[in-house]
C-alpha cells in the first residue's frame, strides 16, 4: 500500500489599510523657474517681481537723466542698458529653469545699479548772464575768469570780482555780495570801489495798510546816476501817506508838491552802499497806507 504525504501551505493574508499622500486636485506643483529668491540680485529702488507667467519675471527701473543700469555678473560688470534718451532705463531678467539665477540678456545677473545725472548738475551756462564793463555804469567793470566746479553731484560756478572794495551785484543789484561766490542762475556784475554809493541793494521792507497799494520792487531802483536811487510810489483812494521806520518819518500827498492821489519818495543810496536815505533819514522799512 503506498502511502502519500500531501504538503499544505498555508499563505498568510492580511487586510490593512495605508495612508498615501495625493497631490491636491486643481493645485498643480509650482515649477522652480518661479521660485528665485530676490535677494539673488541686489534690490532696486524701483524693482518688480511678477510671477503669472510661465515663469518669474523681474523688471528694474531707474529713472533720472541719462539714466542707465549697469548689469553684473560673478565675472564683473557687463555693460549697462541706457536710456535711449527717455530719462528711464529698463532690466528685465527671468528665473532660470532651476531657480537658482535671474538671467538677462543671456547672463546670469548677481546685482545691478542705477546711475543719472542729477539735475543740478544740467544747469546751462546760459541761464547766468554775466554783465561786462558798461561806460555808463561808473564803477562797472569785466568779471575776473569764473571757476566752474561740482559740489554733492552738482555744478558750481565760481565768480570772482578783484579790485578795490569789490562786490559782486546780483539781480541788478537786489542783493550782493562781498567775495568770490558760487552762483546759480542769477545776474551778476562786477564793480570795483568807485561809485560805492551805487551798490545799495533793495532791503527796505515795504508793506500796505488799509487801502494802499505800493507799486513799485526791487527792479524799480536805478543804478544810471552818479548813485542809486529808489522811486517808491504809493497810491490810494485819499489821504494816503509813506510811513518811514514805523512813524521816524511821514509823507504824505502834499509832500512831493502836487495833490494827486499819489505819494512819491525818491531816497538815494547813502555814500556807504548800505541804505538808501531821504530827508536824513536811512530807510528800513516803507508802509503805504490810506485813510490815516
Amino acid at each position: 500500500m503506498t502511502s502519500r504525504i500531501i504538503f499544505l501551505f498555508f499563505v498568510p493574508f492580511t487586510s490593512s489599510c495605508i495612508a498615501m499622500k495625493t497631490p491636491t486636485p486643481g493645485i498643480p506643483a509650482i515649477p522652480a523657474c518661479k521660485k528665485c529668491a530676490a535677494n539673488l540680485v541686489m534690490e532696486m529702488y524701483d524693482d518688480e517681481i511678477v510671477t503669472t507667467g510661465a515663469c518669474a519675471e523681474r523688471k528694474f527701473v531707474c529713472k533720472g537723466m541719462q539714466a542707465s543700469i549697469e548689469v553684473f555678473t560673478s565675472a564683473g560688470s557687463q555693460g549697462a542698458v541706457e536710456d535711449e534718451g527717455t530719462d528711464t532705463a529698463t532690466l528685465r531678467a527671468t528665473c532660470n529653469g532651476a531657480g537658482t539665477a535671474w538671467e538677462a540678456m543671456g547672463l546670469m545677473v548677481t546685482a545691478v545699479e542705477c546711475s543719472a545725472v542729477p539735475a543740478c548738475a544740467m544747469c546751462p551756462v546760459s541761464l547766468i548772464t554775466v554783465d561786462t564793463a558798461n561806460s555808463a555804469d561808473p564803477g562797472s567793470k569785466d568779471m575776473d575768469p569764473e571757476t566752474p566746479g561740482m559740489s554733492a553731484g552738482c555744478s558750481t560756478r565760481t565768480f570772482t570780482c578783484a579790485g578795490s572794495n569789490p562786490v559782486i551785484e546780483i539781480n541788478g543789484g537786489a542783493s550782493m555780495v562781498t567775495g568770490p561766490t558760487a552762483a546759480t542762475c542769477h545776474m551778476q556784475r562786477c564793480r570795483d570801489g568807485v561809485g560805492t554809493c551805487k551798490r545799495c541793494a533793495a532791503n527796505v521792507a515795504i508793506t500796505q495798510m488799509f487801502f494802499g497799494m505800493t507799486t513799485t520792487t526791487g527792479a524799480s531802483i536805478d543804478r544810471t546816476g552818479a548813485c542809486a536811487t529808489w522811486d517808491l510810489v504809493c497810491t490810494g483812494p485819499s489821504q494816503q501817506s509813506w510811513e518811514i521806520n514805523g512813524g521816524e518819518a511821514v509823507f504824505n500827498d502834499a509832500s512831493d508838491g502836487v495833490v494827486d492821489n499819489v505819494v512819491r519818495v525818491m531816497p538815494t543810496c547813502d555814500p556807504t552802499g548800505m541804505f538808501f536815505e531821504f530827508g536824513g533819514v536811512n530807510f528800513m522799512t516803507a508802509d503805504c497806507s490810506a485813510g490815516a
